[in-house]
């Protein structure tokens, strides 16, 4: 088969750990081909140090690309993402997908109408520990995740719920397989002027239900997903990726440490699991309609905590 030839948009600090992924398979068949960025000094300096081509517009760098990994903005999710797809190439986007679900549906059907791959950066479903459990998960009855985290400006172009919260949203999409009924959630700015801490609840059809935390003014840094089922509970620390079950048996409970790779790099396995897909022809494993789902459910728990605050913003004149 031809070569495949990966270049990446965008090689801030997301782009610049994805390049340093690339430069690291040793595949006869893949091309790590080269990157762009608006900033000139960033990519001559990302360019030499994995011996890549810097390019000098985007135009070039798909002129001699098959697929890119899109790591700009999320402002520039759409425009970038769109120029792509319009150019037939494949695509990973970082999350979230887009700024909003019209662009996100277009990606989508974008990617369908011509044929290519669109897989979106929900980079946990390559979290070790998540991989230790996704077959042992049948009936959620129960999920809890808390994600918290210091303050850092990168990522706050979007609120809370779009930068942490997204992805224990996806996560909770992929175990229960069905979108909720029913979302309250809480939240409120406190160091930006867009959320900063947000708590959402979710129910759904089936009878689950899932309290989700997110934080970014926190003064320590902590991920943790957990799951409750009819036979089992998960405890899952994705930071150190590792966790343990608790089983019910025959006449005990019966606790078990999961056994899992804590060494696998994710952002390693989700770049070469785009790269299979391609190779493969077949969907990847986080595709552009989960992140589309996943963007639907924080945009609408995004408009519960705005009628939330604007109803206290209120009552305050």
């Amino acid at each position: 088969m031809n070569r495949l030839r990966i270049g990446i948009v965008g090689v801030g600090y997301l782009g610049s750990l994805h390049a340093r992924v690339l430069s690291e398979i040793d595949d006869p068949h893949v091309d790590f081909t080269g990157v762009y960025d608006i900033d000139p000094q960033r990519m001559e300096d990302i360019a030499k140090r994995y011996n890549v081509k810097a390019f000098p517009s985007l135009d070039a760098l798909l002129d001699e690309t098959d697929a890119v990994i899109c790591a700009v903005p999320t402002t520039e999710h759409y425009r970038v993402g769109i120029q792509i797809l319009e150019a037939q190439k494949h695509l990973l986007m970082e999350k979230p997908i887009t700024e909003t679900v019209e662009q996100a549906t277009r990606l989508v059907e974008t990617a369908r109408q011509k044929g290519l791959k669109l897989m979106v950066g929900h980079i946990e479903r390559f979290n070790p520990a998540i991989l230790a459990v996704r077959d042992k998960i049948t009936f959620p009855l129960y999920i809890e995740a808390l994600r918290i985290a210091y303050f850092n400006i990168r990522g706050t172009d979007v609120d809370v719920i779009r930068d942490l919260m997204i992805h224990d949203i996806d996560l909770t999409l992929y175990f229960t397989r069905e979108e909720p009924i029913s979302i309250s959630a809480v939240g409120a700015p406190v160091l930006t002027d867009k959320v900063d801490i947000a708590n959402a609840r979710l129910e759904f059809p089936s009878g689950t239900v899932a309290t989700l935390t997110a934080s970014r003014v926190s003064i320590k840094k902590t991920r943790e997903f957990r799951i409750f089922q009819r036979d089992a509970y998960f405890s899952l620390n994705l930071m150190s990726r590792n966790g343990h079950m608790i089983k019910r048996g025959d006449e005990a409970i019966i606790p078990y440490f999961l056994n899992m790779d804590g060494s696998t790099e994710p952002l390693k396995l989700e770049d070469m699991e785009f790269i299979q897909s391609i190779v493969e022809d077949r969907d990847p494993h986080v595709t552009g309609e989960d992140g589309l789902r996943a963007l639907r459910i924080a945009k609408m728990i995004e408009k519960e905590i705005s009628k939330k605050l604007a109803k206290l913003e209120g009552e305050e004149t």
